[in-house]
């Protein structure tokens, strides 16, 4: 129920903006047919003014808040992205140290004069790469 109101004031918000900028423009185009087609005096020049100025305030206001709220909808979007990565690199970092755990406890059951591999050697040097970097992103 709470997202489904969120939504609805979201989009009567859109909309209201939206028609602040209809209404501002069709204003300003009132105000130009006016100015070219008759002739005002100081006062009333300045009432215009006043109601345009205070208009294009609003309006101002209006387009501020629908373009921030994308920005601000990208952001949270972003950060939740950055988030999703660090939980997998603390995952990574959990299972390259299970790894190396299983390994030297391996290690330490074999004979001392048990030769690795080429493959186990590979391997065994590629995980204490991933070992290394695993601790870089955790101290981080």
């Amino acid at each position: 129920m709470r997202e489904i109101m969120r939504n609805l004031k979201e989009e009567t918000a859109t909309w209201v903006a939206v028609g602040l900028i209809f209404i501002f423009t069709v204003f300003n185009l009132v105000v130009m047919i006016l100015l070219i087609t008759t002739s005002m005096d100081e006062p009333q020049w300045g009432h215009y003014t006043y109601i345009l100025s205070a208009a294009g305030a609003v309006t101002s206001i209006a387009v501020g808040w629908l373009f921030g709220r994308k920005e601000a909808q990208m952001a949270e979007l972003r950060a939740s992205h950055a988030e999703a990565k660090e939980k997998m690199g603390i995952m990574l970092a959990g299972d390259v140290m299970a790894h190396v755990k299983l390994r030297q406890t391996m290690t330490n059951s074999h004979a001392p004069n048990t030769a690795q591999s080429p493959a186990e050697a590979a391997l065994d040097a590629h995980w204490n790469e991933l070992v290394e970097q695993s601790m870089a992103i955790l101290k981080k």
